[in-house]
């Protein structure tokens, strides 16, 4: 074990030595190849490596003289490090490619890549990173059962919030719906949202967990996403919710320059 971290710790900035000098060289997802591997490969690679290594000296060199709470006091202030660290390449990134972009060609419009970022990219990964982090742990939980002292009440009441909170879930959703003449991002989280419900009714059929507050996540996240389905089928033509969608937006929400081609020019 000691190796392989030794090992893997020298392998990883090698790699990304090696592959400096392809900046600029090719895209993908409109980032530059480069910039994006070390954002989505490299850092969640040291991480888990990191990760691995605290593990391995919390649990072998000093568990003796930590307590449960000193381990857990640990391993989050490590991982609250990782996230601002994650942060801030995520910004290297970003801007590296704007900066290799303009680089390339000094009449690149920057402001409509960014906004390609902001508009479609990051709202993306929120939102379907979030439904897979409820799918993850409403698994945990239709596997593990907790152990909870039985009240019917507070399931019920459980499943009621969760209703609530998936209608709430859909108006964010809904709220990052950029104004664009090809309407794809929330066909997109609908069609993410249908997979996510389909999954949690497989889900139920498969382990079939009980009806009992010992499975109280699983119901919860289950009443969200199907609630958070329901309404983004039923209020998009709800004159009273658009009502409402429209109040909760900020000042200035819908002034968007166009970030994908026109159908007309498709055609051309």
């Amino acid at each position: 074990m000691y190796l392989f971290i030794i090992c893997f710790s020298l392998l990883v900035p090698l790699l990304a030595l090696s592959i400096y000098q392809h900046n600029g060289k090719r895209q993908i997802f409109q980032l530059d190849f480069v910039q994006f591997m070390y954002l989505f490969v490299f850092m969640p690679v040291l991480f888990i490596w990191a990760k691995a290594f605290l593990f391995y000296l919390l649990n072998t060199e000093v568990s003796n003289s930590l307590s449960s709470r000193d381990i857990f006091t640990i391993d989050t202030t490590f991982s609250i490090v990782a996230l601002y660290l994650f942060s801030a390449t995520a910004i290297h990134t970003l801007t590296k490619t704007f900066w290799l972009r303009k680089q390339d060609d000094p009449d690149f419009d920057i402001f409509h890549l960014s906004e390609y970022f902001h508009l479609w990219w990051s709202h993306i990964f929120m939102d379907v990173g979030g439904m897979i982090a409820f799918c993850f742990l409403s698994t945990i939980n239709a596997f593990i059962a907790f152990n909870l002292v039985e009240s019917q009440f507070k399931l019920l009441f459980t499943m009621a919030l969760g209703i609530v909170l998936g209608i709430f879930v859909f108006f964010m959703i809904w709220s990052q719906d950029p104004k664009q003449e090809r309407k794809r991002f929330l066909r997109l989280m609908k069609v993410c949202l249908i997979i996510v419900s389909v999954y949690h009714v497989f889900l139920y059929l498969l382990i079939e967990p009980q009806f009992s507050m010992n499975y109280f996540l699983f119901w919860f996240i289950f009443s969200v996403v199907v609630s958070a389905t329901i309404s983004s089928f039923s209020f998009v033509y709800s004159k009273k919710a658009r009502r409402l969608h429209e109040r909760m937006l900020h000042q200035g929400w819908g002034d968007n320059i166009q970030i994908f081609k026109p159908r007309e020019s498709l055609k051309k």
